[in-house]
């Protein structure tokens, strides 16, 4: 869906089940906390960088159909001043990832790996924002990695055990 029937979509649910284990960004997630929904989720990436359990939502780890059924019977239950805790996380979820934040966190991201200190000035204090930048450090850490390790096959190929100048 997208447009208006997404936007109707949404503001039919009370809470939003993502059961899905390959979602590698979780925009379907943040769009469902931007209309004030709590989401239940299985602990996957791109889920549990979005979904803080107890807080916007439920993460389940190693979730059954029964589990998943009795988190999303939990919402049927909860209380309105839970409820209303949970809404406002999600709330204060989808800000954090908004295109904005997102988008000054992946340049400033960008400009301290090419080295300009000034980026620092951009402030990355909140949770969510942090683990977004470790995760990038992460991949480039291991992209790094595999650079290294593969110059290093190709100079052994190459000139066999003499290092390469």
């Amino acid at each position: 869906l997208q447009g208006q029937e997404l936007v109707d979509a949404l503001a039919a649910m009370d809470v939003f089940a993502f059961t899905s284990q390959s979602e590698t960004q979780g925009m379907v997630l943040t769009e469902a906390m931007a209309a004030g929904l709590p989401v239940v989720g299985l602990d996957a990436s791109g889920v549990r960088e979005v979904v803080v359990d107890q807080e916007n939502g439920r993460l389940l780890y190693g979730a059954t159909p029964p589990m998943l059924a009795a988190a999303l019977q939990e919402y049927v239950d909860m209380s309105a001043s839970k409820l209303k805790k949970q809404v406002a996380g999600a709330l204060l979820t989808a800000k954090k990832f908004s295109l904005p934040v997102i988008a000054r966190t992946a340049l400033s991201t960008y400009k301290i790996t090419a080295g300009d200190h000034a980026a620092h000035t951009v402030d990355i204090e909140d949770e969510g924002m942090t683990k977004v930048v470790n995760l990038i450090k992460a991949e480039w850490d291991i992209l790094a990695s595999a650079v290294q390790s593969g110059n290093q096959a190709i100079s052994t190929a190459l000139f066999g055990d003499k290092k390469s100048s």
